[in-house]
């Protein structure tokens, strides 16, 4: 089975492709924030932002971006691909991979096969870079995400049957 990246921006919908992925073709999805949440974040922010379990850490995530992003950085240090081959080791798909040097590595390592780009940007905002680093143009297929969910699931249908054909 394929070793899989789902990138894009915030709010893009990389966690519903990556649920949709699961459900539908049992693909097992990990996301970077969840998996950093678990192995440093909570631990590092608890006492200074009063989170009394690592599920509130995660849900209020989204207002601190650029903190998250570079927490991920710091860990990354030593390795650039460490939390990808921390996902990797019990997943098929990394989901949300924000960092074009992360990329970068876990592509020299040849971790991954495929890196997909979940695109809503005709109705949600893109990224900068402060916490957002990599591109519709790192990826190797773009996702269109502009529609609705029905369209989405259409989509990822067909994301699943260009993989299975370029997979032989």
């Amino acid at each position: 089975m394929s070793k899989l990246i789902l990138a894009g921006y915030g709010e893009h919908g990389k966690d519903e492709v990556g649920a949709l992925l699961a459900e539908r073709y049992g693909m097992r999805c990990t996301g970077s924030s969840s998996e950093a949440n678990r192995r440093f974040v909570f631990k590092a922010l608890s006492s200074i932002m009063g989170y009394a379990d690592e599920r509130e850490c995660y849900a209020d995530r989204r207002h601190h971006r650029t903190l998250w992003y570079e927490m991920i950085r710091a860990y990354n240090t030593k390795d650039r691909a460490r939390l990808a081959r921390d996902i990797f080791e019990s997943a098929d798909v990394y989901v949300g991979i924000r960092d074009g040097e992360e990329l970068a590595a876990i592509r020299e390592a040849e971790l991954a096969d495929l890196v997909i780009w979940v695109d809503a940007s005709e109705r949600k905002p893109v990224e900068d870079a402060q916490s957002c680093s990599i591109g519709p143009e790192d990826a190797d297929y773009i996702l269109n995400n502009n529609g609705s969910l029905e369209a989405l699931e259409g989509e990822v249908e067909r994301l699943w049957a260009w993989l299975r054909k370029n997979a032989a």
